[in-house]
């Protein structure tokens, strides 16, 4: 099947699932696993009669390697959800799609744990892309799908933009409409709580984040402290990103869940890019 039909059809499901979220009594989806099913029933749907397009849940990264497994080197270990589509062969591998997925509700009282959790997706379909070279399958195209329940994610009256909170809150388009996610590429982003491995550098990381200097200035820092280090792996306490995340904020209609949603294109040669996708529920496919 061809690439952009594939595409189309996996961002026709997301859209389908996310007008499910309108049903205010007896909703399917009231968690992160009642997500990852329904989109993963939709998507089958949307294959149906292409025997060779396959969806799995929960596929391991060592699935995809043909020899060394560099499982240790992910944010992750496992896919949400990932389609194999085994009619189109491309230098001998089968084609294949990943989604990484977010259901979060205010009251699991957890928000800036919670958007590290975000930023971790957003660096594993990263990592998916990235090393595609050395998988059994060709990896086109990453999925990055998050949904919360709860304004504070966007936006927040006291104006709490230090550390982790200035990527997702209170950015606003010039036009003063739009809710944004702006996270440059090489940007150091600290896990916002302790963590007991490596705990005097994350102490320090912390202070560094508190700290009224620019933010190029703590970028700086944080970067020196990761060189010094020799213990440090990413994601445990710190995730950098390789690419620019500028995404949007977008209200589900006639709900109070916010979504945003972003996929990860391009390959190793040409390089990465990663772009919106629209989340217009006023349709249905």
């Amino acid at each position: 099947m061809d690439r952009a039909k594939i595409e189309k059809k996996i961002e026709e499901a997301i859209i389908n699932v996310l007008n499910k979220l309108k049903e205010k009594e007896d909703s399917y989806i009231y968690n992160e696993i009642s997500l990852q099913n329904e989109l993963g029933i939709e998507l089958r749907k949307k294959f149906e009669g292409t025997e060779q397009t396959k969806v799995f849940f929960e596929k391991n990264v060592k699935s995809l390697y043909k020899k060394e497994c560099k499982e240790n080197e992910m944010v992750k270990k496992e896919m949400d959800l990932f389609i194999c589509d085994g009619s189109k062969v491309d230098e001998g591998k089968k084609e294949a799609y990943a989604i990484e997925l977010k259901f979060v509700k205010r009251e699991n009282n957890r928000v800036p744990e919670n958007l590290y959790d975000f930023v971790k997706d957003m660096r594993f379909m990263e990592q998916i892309k990235e090393n595609a070279k050395e998988y059994r399958t060709k990896i086109i195209t990453t999925y990055v799908l998050t949904i919360v329940d709860d304004a504070i994610y966007v936006e927040s009256k006291n104006k709490n933009t230090i550390g982790i909170y200035q990527y997702f809150r209170n950015n606003k388009d010039d036009n003063n409409e739009k809710s944004l996610i702006n996270i440059s590429k090489e940007t150091i982003i600290v896990k916002p709580t302790k963590n007991s491995k490596n705990s005097d550098e994350h102490e320090e990381m912390l202070n560094i984040i508190k700290d009224e200097q620019s933010e190029e200035s703590k970028q700086q820092s944080l970067k020196k402290i990761i060189e010094n280090a020799n213990e440090l792996k990413a994601g445990v306490i710190y995730i950098k990103l390789n690419n620019d995340w500028n995404l949007e904020w977008q209200k589900i209609k006639d709900t109070n869940y916010y979504a945003y949603c972003g996929k990860v294109t391009g390959n190793k040669d040409k390089g990465y890019k990663v772009n919106k996708v629209n989340l217009t529920t006023s349709r249905k496919y």
